[in-house]
């Protein structure tokens, strides 16, 4: 998936843990894929829908960090997303 970034982007296909609390208060956990990062922010496919502004906790062994979703996209039977 390609964004309208002008800075560059490595490709990953590294698995992930994210974690984040749904619009209805429960808490949402799952694997996603890390389809490319920069130094501003990252692209991950996911399984379910995750709103925009959505803020999203990354656990990849040994760090964690945590992002603000800025785009869902549904593609086919999955979800790109961009974190800051």
């Amino acid at each position: 998936m390609r964004s309208g970034r002008n800075e560059d982007r490595q490709l990953c296909a590294d698995l992930v843990r994210i974690e984040w609390q749904a619009p209805s208060g429960s808490h949402r956990s799952e694997w996603a894929i890390l389809e490319d990062i920069s130094s501003s922010g990252a692209c991950l496919e996911v399984e379910e829908e995750i709103p925009p502004e959505t803020i999203v906790h990354l656990k990849f062994t040994p760090d964690e960090c945590q992002a603000r979703v800025k785009y869902c996209v549904l593609d086919r039977i999955n979800y790109f997303i961009g974190v800051q």
